[in-house]
This record gives C-alpha cells, sequence and structure tokens, in this order.
C-alpha cells in the first residue's frame, strides 16, 4: 500500500473538509470521507484537536495579553479555560472572540488583583449563562486552587 497515493486517490473521491457536513446520504462527515456516524473520531483524534485548540488560545493569549503567563499555573489555567468558551479576540485570527473585550476584568486579573477580577466576572452576563462552569473558572481565579475532581 502507497498510503500517499492513497490519500490523494480518496482525497479526489471523497473530497477533503475540515467542517463536519452531510453527505449526499445525510450522514454526518468530516476529514477524507470519514463518516461520524459509523465511527465517531477516536479519542487519539479528540487529543489532537484539543491539544492544538490549546495552542491556538496559548498564542493569542501571548499575542495579546503578554503578561498572562506572570499569573499561577492554576490561574493560567483558568484563562485559557475563558478562551476557549469566550473566545480571545477580537481580532482576524479569532474574529468572534470576546475575552479581550473583558478589558476591566483583565486590568485586575494583570495587576493580581484576584477578589476584584472574580467580582468583575461575576457581574457579567456570560457568568449567568455559562452556570458551573464558570463558577469554578472564579473560584480558580479566587484562590488560586483546583477545583475539586482535577
Amino acid at each position: 500500500m502507497d498510503l500517499d497515493k492513497l490519500q490523494k486517490q480518496l482525497t479526489l473521491e471523497e473530497g477533503s473538509k475540515n467542517k463536519a457536513y452531510k453527505d449526499s446520504k445525510g450522514i454526518w462527515t468530516i476529514g477524507i470521507g470519514h463518516n461520524l456516524e459509523a465511527r465517531p473520531i477516536s479519542d487519539l483524534a479528540v487529543k489532537v484537536i484539543f491539544e492544538e485548540d490549546v495552542d491556538f488560545v496559548v498564542k493569542l493569549l501571548n499575542k495579546y495579553l503578554t503578561w498572562w503567563t506572570t499569573l499561577d499555573t492554576v490561574r493560567q489555567n483558568a484563562l485559557i479555560d475563558l478562551g476557549f468558551n469566550l473566545g480571545v479576540g477580537p481580532s482576524s485570527e479569532d474574529p468572534t472572540g470576546k475575552l479581550l473585550l473583558f478589558t476591566g476584568t483583565l486590568e485586575v486579573l494583570k495587576d493580581k488583583n484576584y477578589e476584584e477580577c472574580a467580582k468583575h466576572l461575576e457581574s457579567t452576563l456570560w457568568y449567568k449563562q455559562v452556570g458551573s462552569r464558570a463558577i469554578r473558572i472564579v473560584q480558580m481565579i479566587r484562590h488560586g486552587e483546583w477545583p475539586n475532581g482535577l
């Protein structure tokens, strides 16, 4: 078997899509004809996508919030979680992202005023909409401790 040629052949036959789509029979498909209904993506594929997503958020944080690495690990994770949930944006790299719009929250976080940062987050529509995830993130920022179960 020649895997490179097979990939070219199947790409020609199936197409190659980075977004999920419904094929001609209405079956959710991704990549080069990967039938998501018959074969959901593997744990390895989930891990690869997760690592790419983390890398994407971290690159944006490094670009727009250069100070974020001065935070302890727990609060860094909380900020990455916010980036996952809200998107980082607004920028051409992440146009629908909202985290950078939380300017007051980010300023007090930069100053390591964790209590004030937590209060800012608790007063947002995001906090009211997200539920337990928001509670965990705020507690991570407020106390610098991992939530139970992690």
